[in-house]
């Protein structure tokens, strides 16, 4: 049969789907049938990858070469006649940013009979919500995705776990680290439960990384680059998560070994092991065994471009490549060879360096023989020799644990203990260089001194950041770093991972204003686990916003607060008492269980059935009979979780049952955060009238018996439903869902509270430049110990805030803001016996503020302040109650003045509403003072009956 080729551009109309490329024409192949004058067209069978930066491809003529993705070097072990590979990985993706943005491109291109290889991991960890997946859900459930699409195509999905990082535990031997935890696990469990094939490429990088040692893998499959070794990398390079291309060849050569031992189970695997390319071996020798690391002896096809690497220890200078036949092939460390279709040997030829000879080590234990190692591993009692040995001539210098230093060439540790453990540094100094070199004593498994972390915040105004210090003493791998806003730990939520040779993390992630707490988690080189904090730094902003009332003066309890209100006219609306609705005179009872919600009763692994007066039906308890997670990472999260085992139901139900007088009342819901966007399907927070429970999803929005109801989106925070109870009686309240997989809903608590009686009301507009967390802060007495105030910001829920001293004024910060720039609303009013309010501060600056605070300087003028030479009219005057200003024809600040210069009221007015109520001040003459434009003020003054 003849093989002709055609231009692909005469083809690309009428020819769907991949087709084997000639990369030096860039043609499709066909195939000529036995008539020749009719062609027939051979599609030659896809292996596509998707994965991220490890996998994808790159230039290879220039940046970032020799940065290389195993999906680049792949095709160099398949035979391309059989299989084409098609790399669509791209860097930076996770399985979900990959599915959501990418893979309608790659299986719209999917054919029966191709294969499709799924690698991700590494990004899924990232804390970005377009990104990251939890291992046990979400990743599981996009890998299920691209599983199910590729076998609906009928082709076969292989999984790849997550391949490892370039990170070490520091134990003897070295071992590698798990960077990427639950990822690689959760594959390896997915592949398993949906049977199908498996490239465990995370345990088969392990077991390579560990037998070639921590060095070799550093220098030659990972990223690390000297400067000037690589064009494209003048200044070096040390990238612990990305291959040279003899890293990803190596990537490349297991997965294909794993390809090969899938093959006894899946015989989809055995089409692909028919493909493989036959493979020569390359020896590589070295004539000093020392003098440095050498590319390890492997196999490769032919055909192959590959780069044989020599590295010099100090004491030693590489001189030349040999060949078989001793013959000079290179000179330089970095020699580029093309694989042949025999087998090949090439030695490394290194010279002792005269002016700056090599150290070797030795070391012996109790009565035993000089051996030559750095290593002793003893026990508690035993005596240590560690005897360096080079040319006479230079001189010795030790350092080591608990500050051990030395001049001496040999060390002795005679009864060596615990405390000695760790790596004694020697140097050796001769005329033409200091040669270091580190032995290590691990007494009785320990073998490092214990680590240790100091941390320090700290935080700027002027960088909008906070930046945390470390002192890491012998810590293995990387801390994990926890923050919150508060200092318990129940709460926190993990934000990086810190190496541990760091010294500082700047966390930007912050609101000003707000005060944040930090933990750590590690362990040291020992394996020992150890934990630390908190430590806190604060974000200050630059806004103290002082909305004054009462300047210190007392009068009538609730009048203090709600009619001699504010005297800073910019930030003041008086609302008098006969303009609002009567409030409640009923209480609010207590919920069971609201501070933990979803405390479980009874538990299985993880899944947990709620503890009473909760109520879960059958419907969401969709975990073998259990309910969602319980105390999940920190924090309650609802008991109706979907997404894993078996996710979807319908209208599944939590409620509880109260009972409650006739009257007005708020339920508040603090929601942690929630998954996804609003649930199609229906997901409500729910009050309904009675004790039968709740209503379905369907019926919610329309049941007669519903007295309030609030949809489950994105939003984090407080979910407030008001509603009203005509008589006494039972009230069902919870949460209804129907849900398809992947939503959940983290619930914090419940509070049921009572709207405040809102006969007195005061409501301050104000205006804030800076988007932050505030701080609230009153100056207040209260009459009775069980007063309270009761705060509304932006017509939203009430929260009550109770002041305990009624013995003298005191500050007290009532409660935190989240306000952004612009303008705002707070509204203030009172429960029990009342409480006196004297200043109202809002700020973000850090301060506490003391005495009657600042700004106060227009609380007592004298009578020479006052201007009378342009006087407006009032009436009546002498006045009993109400005093009409006339002339007021926009918004204007009114503020009284007694004879004594103190201010005992201020309002605004405007031509709707210029009356002023002084039927609670004292007989006697007083001072009105008009606030006009341009800061211009008039004054009036009247006797009080």
């Amino acid at each position: 049969m003849l093989t002709v080729f055609l231009s692909i551009s005469t083809m690309a109309s009428n020819t769907p789907g991949l087709h084997r490329i000639d990369k030096e024409t860039n043609t499709t192949k066909i195939k000529e049938s036995p008539l020749a004058e009719n062609l027939v067209e051979e599609r030659v069978p896809v292996i596509h990858l998707i994965g991220d930066s490890t996998v994808a491809s790159y230039n290879e003529g220039g940046f970032p070469f020799p940065l290389t993705g195993w999906g680049q070097v792949l095709q160099n072990y398949i035979d391309e006649s059989n299989y084409v590979i098609n790399n669509k990985a791209i860097a930076g993706t996770s399985s979900k940013s990959f599915y959501e943005n990418h893979w309608t491109d790659v299986i719209n291109n999917v054919q029966a009979g191709d294969y499709v290889f799924v690698q991700f991991g590494i990004n899924d960890r990232a804390k970005d919500p377009n990104r990251e997946t939890d291992p046990a859900t979400t990743f599981k459930q996009y890998l299920t995705n691209f599983v199910n699409e590729t076998q609906a195509k009928g082709a076969t999905c292989v999984l790849v776990s997550t391949v490892r990082r370039n990170a070490w535990n520091d134990t003897t031997p070295n071992t590698v680290y798990d960077s990427y935890h639950g990822h690689p696990v959760a594959t390896r469990e997915l592949a398993a439960t949906l049977n199908i094939p498996l490239i465990d490429l995370d345990n088969k990088a392990k077991v390579l990384m560990e037998s070639v040692g921590k060095p070799y893998s550093t220098d030659f499959i990972y990223l690390h680059l000297n400067p000037g070794e690589y064009p494209a990398y003048p200044n070096g390079k040390a990238d612990d998560v990305h291959f040279k291309r003899m890293g990803a060849l190596e990537m490349a050569k297991l997965v294909v070994d794993e390809i090969q031992d899938e093959a006894s189970t899946f015989n989809s695997m055995n089409l692909l092991v028919s493909s493989l390319k036959n493979t020569h071996s390359i020896t590589i020798n070295k004539n000093m065994e020392d003098a440095g690391l050498v590319t390890r002896n492997q196999v490769f096809p032919v055909g192959i471009s590959i780069t044989l690497k020599a590295t010099q220890n100090p004491g030693y200078i590489f001189k030349r490549w040999e060949d078989e036949a001793n013959n000079t092939v290179s000179t330089n460390k970095l020699y580029n060879i093309t694989t042949g279709s025999s087998d090949v040997t090439y030695n490394a030829i290194y010279e002792i360096d005269a002016d700056c000879p090599p150290v070797t080590l030795f070391t012996k234990v109790n009565d035993g023989t000089l051996e030559k190692t750095n290593k002793a591993i003893v026990s508690t009692g035993d005596n240590v020799i560690f005897s360096p040995d080079a040319v006479e001539g230079g001189t010795w210098s030790w350092t080591g644990p608990n500050s051990f230093t030395a001049t001496t060439k040999d060390i002795t540790l005679n009864d060596i203990q615990t405390s000695n453990a760790g790596d004694y540094i020697v140097s050796y100094t001769t005329a033409g260089c200091v040669t270091t070199k580190t032995y290590n004593a691990t007494v009785d498994g320990k073998v490092y001194e214990d680590g240790s972390v100091m941390m320090s915040a700290e935080g700027s105004i002027e960088n909008q950041s906070v930046k945390i210090s470390f002192d890491q003493k012998n810590i293995s791998g990387y801390l994990q770093l926890y923050r919150d806003t508060d200092d318990n730990p129940a709460g926190r939520g993990r934000i990086a991972y810190v190496h541990s040779s760091a010294t500082e993390y700047i966390d930007t992630d912050v609101v000003a204003g707000t005060t944040y707490y930090y933990w750590f988690k590690g362990a040291d080189l020992n394996g020992k686990e150890i934990g630390g904090g908190p430590v806190n730094a604060s974000i200050q902003g630059t806004t103290d916003l002082w909305l004054e009332a009462e300047c210190g003066n007392t009068g009538s309890v609730w009048d203090e607060l709600s009619d001699n209100n504010a005297s800073n006219s910019s930030y003041v609306t008086v609302v008098e008492g006969t303009n609002i609705p009567e409030g409640n005179t009923n209480t609010a009872p207590a919920l069971v269980n609201s501070s933990e919600p979803y405390t479980a009763a009874e538990n299985n692994g993880r899944w947990g059935t709620l503890a009473a007066p909760w109520i879960t039906n059958n419907a969401a308890k969709n975990h073998a009979g259990y309910g969602g997670w319980d105390d999940f990472q920190g924090f309650n999260i609802f008991n109706m979780e979907s997404g894993w085992g078996e996710p979807d139901f319908i209208d599944g139900k939590i409620h509880q049952v109260v009972n409650l007088e006739a009257g007005n009342y708020t339920l508040n819901i603090n929601v942690k955060n929630t998954n996804q966007n609003t649930n199609p399907q229906g997901a409500y927070f729910v009050v309904s009238q009675g004790n039968t429970g709740i209503p379905n999803t369907n019926d919610v929005e329309t049941d007669a018996n519903v007295l309030g109801y609030r949809k489950i989106d994105l939003e984090e925070g407080i979910f407030s439903i008001n509603f009203t109870v005509n008589q006494t009686s039972d009230v069902s309240f919870g949460q209804v869902s129907t849900q398809s997989g992947n939503f959940f809903c983290n619930v914090l608590s419940w509070e049921l509270t009572v709207p405040p009686n809102t006969d007195k009301l005061i409501s301050y507009d104000f205006n804030i430049s800076e988007t932050s967390n505030y701080s609230l802060w009153t100056r207040s007495i209260a009459t009775s110990t069980d007063d309270s105030i009761l705060i509304s910001v932006d017509n939203g829920a009430w929260t009550t805030w109770n002041v305990t001293n009624n013995s003298d004024w005191i500050w007290s910060e009532a409660t935190n803001l989240n306000l952004t720039a612009g303008n705002h609303t707070l509204n203030i009013s009172y429960n029990g016996g009342a409480v006196k309010l004297d200043k109202i501060l809002i700020s973000n600056t850090g301060i506490t503020p003391a005495g009657t605070g600042e700004m106060a300087n227009n609380c007592t003028l004298s009578v020479a302040n006052f201007d009378f030479s342009s006087k407006f009219n009032i009436n009546p005057n002498p006045v009993n109650e109400i005093l009409t200003i006339e002339g007021i024809d926009s918004k204007q600040s009114i503020s009284v003045f007694n004879i004594a210069g103190s201010i005992v009221k201020t309002t605004t007015m405007n031509i709707n509403n210029n009356s002023l109520n002084v039927s609670n001040l004292l007989p006697g003459v007083y001072f009105v003072v008009l606030n006009g434009n341009n800061n211009k003020t008039t004054t009036t003054k009247f006797l009080k009956n």
